[in-house]
C-alpha cells in the first residue's frame, strides 16, 4: 500500500562510513567521487526551473576554499524545447566541469539511502517544486542540506536545513 507523501523507511542514517560508500558507489556509478571532498548532491530533473546556473555558481564559489564535487542525479543533457539545458555546457561556462558528475541511473529506495549518507550536503536551488519529496528523504537520512525558500520545500524541512531567497 502506497500513502501518498510518505517516505519510504529505507531513508534513515547507515552505521557506514561515508568513505566506505564512496569507494562502493565510485565504482558502481564509474565517477571519480572522492574519499575527502565536500560532496554535494542534487537530485532534480533537467529543466530550466530546477536552478542549474545557481548550482554550478555554488560550486565554483566553494571550490576555492574546498575539495568540492557535485553529485547531480538528472539527465545531462535535456531537449531546450522542452525545458531543459545541456548541463555539461553549463558546468564548463561556470569552470566546474571537473567537479560536477552526472548519473541518472535508477535507484532503489535503499541505495538512494546510501547515497544520501555518503554525501555531505544535499543542495537545493530550485525556483519551483510540489511537495519535494526527496527534501523529506534526505533529511530522514540524516544529510543536511540548503534549499530555496520556495513554495513546500522550507514548509516540509522546517529547521532541519539552510533555507535561502530564491535568486531573481
Amino acid at each position: 500500500q502506497v500513502i501518498p507523501h510518505c517516505s519510504h523507511p529505507a531513508y534513515k542514517p547507515l552505521d557506514v562510513s561515508a568513505e566506505d560508500l564512496r569507494r562502493k558507489w565510485s565504482q558502481k556509478l564509474k565517477l571519480p567521487i572522492w574519499h575527502d571532498s565536500l560532496l554535494l548532491f542534487n537530485i532534480n530533473r533537467n529543466f530550466f526551473h530546477k536552478g542549474w546556473d545557481h548550482l554550478f555558481h555554488l560550486v565554483s564559489r566553494l571550490r576555492s576554499n574546498h575539495n568540492v564535487q557535485l553529485l547531480c542525479h538528472t539527465s545531462k543533457t535535456w531537449d531546450e524545447k522542452q525545458g531543459g539545458y545541456d548541463l555539461g555546457k553549463v558546468a564548463r561556462l561556470y569552470g566546474v566541469e571537473d567537479e560536477v558528475m552526472f548519473t541518472n541511473r535508477k535507484f532503489t529506495p535503499e541505495e538512494l539511502n546510501e547515497i544520501f549518507n555518503m554525501s555531505s550536503l544535499r543542495v537545493d536551488m530550485s525556483g519551483g517544486e510540489g511537495f519535494g519529496l526527496t527534501v523529506l528523504e534526505a533529511a530522514k537520512a540524516g544529510l543536511p542540506q540548503i534549499v530555496t525558500d520556495h513554495t513546500t520545500m522550507p514548509e516540509v524541512i522546517q529547521d532541519a536545513a539552510i533555507v535561502v531567497p530564491p535568486a531573481s
